[in-house]
């Protein structure tokens, strides 16, 4: 992504310049009709594709909706019903910041928290605060915390659903998002409900302005530990005196380091950029040398943390791995991926899965494989609101990779016992990967020695753990079914397509293929069930049309 701003910098040009108002200006409603016209306007123009997803009656209308409640809207409410308004493109990088900063004098409550897998948690507050620290927020000013997301979630830029659980807990964080979302009636002090060892407590932290213009450290660790706003420095739920690996931030955007009891070479990747003294065509050869050298036997690629940068620089550490046939193995390359792996970084993870043999594991992706990016901002006259929208979509993948994310193979997620005791779930699981060959690769050779059985059951129970929640065994199975049709084995092909429907049942092509594999073997009645099953249960799918025809053809 040639001359694309990493996320990280664009976070960084949001707290320098995004959304804010004159302090100087109070603005009145023809100002504010004329942003909202110079927004229509310039989205239209500087989109390349803005209504992939919304539709342009629906944008009109919001625009319309708006201007017709501006007298009654606080400067506030307009702004975030403007955010909701560009949001609803649904794309990462199409957005109206709402981060405080000196110009737009919203204001944070001065906490930090984390979604995990186990509950939404305070990982960190001023020490006055100290025992609210590592609980687990339950409600704000009486609202349950799920109905906090869903108010939320709307004004987040968003590729899916885990990019939006990356930035939720920062925008909920911010009153006048929840004044405006009437979560709350006052900016000052909520009464946020929070669960402690100790039993339910109320916590009531004070707003407080932000007063730094850039943020100096990596914004998308889970940690976001900096000097934003005028407070005491923050107490964490952790030792931060022994912070693991994936936690470090060292001056490097790319950095590595051997772990000798398990013989592997971890790289830290933060950002799709060479360092400030090297360029990461010689950090890689540098690294491969070592590696080499110290006769590393997994080569980890963590990526947990890269909100992006230019994918032009992909390309040699694609080669590098390639042509190493020691390391480019399942089960000794591995991509560690998560919630903030996002824009050219999941370009690179979509690389690595097209071109190498790497183990993805950890979170899924907050990028899709596909995506829009390359973003160009462009400010309001009146409000001086900056608005990014993508000028670019970016198809690394087939056309018909729709998927909302890379998943991973391995789902390893982050609970708060994790991040309190300095844990790395993912490393440990790596650590304790023994090599081995993919699924798809195990089933082959059981259907190779006529083991029906056998690969049914390796299928089943690989389908039931829940670290293999995020894989596509649909397309997988759907491939071998028509891979045993081609040879000759119709009745394997027949009982995997069975299997398919069973472990996937909301795979509407599944139920082509299987209806299709009745047809060859005359069962004309139990074709027309699955074909009509598609049309009732998956009108919208491409595999439905087909099956119109059919059942009009079977019917005849």
């Amino acid at each position: 992504m040639k001359n694309h701003l990493l996320f990280l910098c664009m976070i960084v040009a949001s707290i320098i310049a995004l959304p804010f108002l004159s302090c100087q200006t109070v603005l009145h409603s023809e100002h504010w009709k004329e942003d909202i016209n110079y927004l229509e306007k310039h989205l239209l123009e500087t989109h390349t594709d803005l209504f992939h997803t919304l539709t342009a009656d629906n944008f009109h209308q919001e625009i319309q909706v708006l201007k017709q409640d501006l007298k009654r809207l606080s400067k506030e409410e307009i702004i975030i019903r403007l955010a909701k308004i560009v949001s609803s493109v649904k794309d990462g990088h199409t957005r109206l910041w709402l981060i405080p900063n000196a110009k737009n004098k919203f204001s944070f409550y001065p906490f930090q928290s984390f979604i995990f897998n186990d509950g939404w948690y305070i990982i960190g507050a001023e020490k006055k605060h100290q025992e609210y620290v590592g609980a687990r927020i339950t409600h704000i000013n009486g609202v349950h915390t799920d109905t906090i997301i869903k108010k939320i979630t709307p004004l987040i830029p968003q590729d899916n659903k885990w990019q939006v659980k990356a930035t939720l807990p920062i925008y909920a964080s911010i009153p006048e998002v929840l004044v405006a979302l009437k979560i709350i009636e006052t900016s000052s002090r909520p009464n946020i409900r929070v669960k402690t060892r100790q039993g339910i407590k109320i916590f009531n932290p004070k707003p407080v302005k932000a007063i730094q213009t850039i943020w100096k450290d990596l914004f998308w660790s889970t940690e976001y530990r900096r000097n934003i706003f005028k407070s005491e420095p923050l107490l964490f739920a952790r030792d931060t005196l022994q912070t693991p690996l994936y936690l470090q931030q060292r001056p490097d955007w790319v950095w590595y380091e051997y772990l000798p009891d398990n013989k592997m070479m971890y790289v830290h990747y933060d950002a799709i950029a060479n360092n400030d003294n090297e360029g990461l065509s010689q950090l890689y050869d540098r690294l491969f040398r070592d590696l080499d050298k110290v006769q590393a036997e997994k080569l980890v690629l963590d990526l947990r943390h890269n909100g992006g940068g230019n994918n032009m620089l992909n390309k040699d550490l694609i080669l590098k791995i390639i042509k190493h046939d020691r390391l480019n193995r399942f089960g000794k390359l591995f991509v560690i991926t998560s919630r903030f792996t996002f824009s050219a970084a999941s370009h690179l993870v979509l690389e690595l899965e097209k071109y190498t043999n790497a183990l993805l594991i950890g979170e899924p992706t907050g990028g899709r494989p596909n995506h829009f990016g390359d973003a160009r901002s462009f400010r309001l006259p009146n409000s001086q609101l900056r608005i990014s929208a993508s000028s670019v979509y970016w198809q690394n993948s087939t056309p018909f990779d729709q998927r909302e994310a890379s998943f991973p193979y391995l789902y390893v997620p982050l609970d708060f016992d994790h991040y309190t005791n300095n844990e790395d779930p993912v490393l440990q699981a790596i650590a304790s990967f023994q090599e081995q060959s993919p699924l798809e690769d195990q089933i082959k050779s059981f259907l190779q020695s006529n083991n029906i059985q056998a690969a049914k059951l390796a299928i089943e129970s690989f389908a039931k753990k829940t670290q293999h929640r995020y894989v596509n065994t649909s397309s997988m199975l759907n491939r071998t079914g028509y891979r045993l049709k081609s040879e000759g084995k119709e009745e394997m092909a027949l009982e995997i397509f069975k299997l398919n429907i069973q472990i996937n049942p909301d795979y509407a092509n599944g139920y082509d293929s299987l209806a299709e594999a009745y047809l060859d073997f005359g069962k004309q009645d139990l074709a027309l069930k699955y074909y009509q099953m598609i049309v009732s249960q998956f009108p919208k799918s491409r595999a439905s049309e087909n099956a119109k025809n059919q059942i009009q053809r079977l019917k005849q």
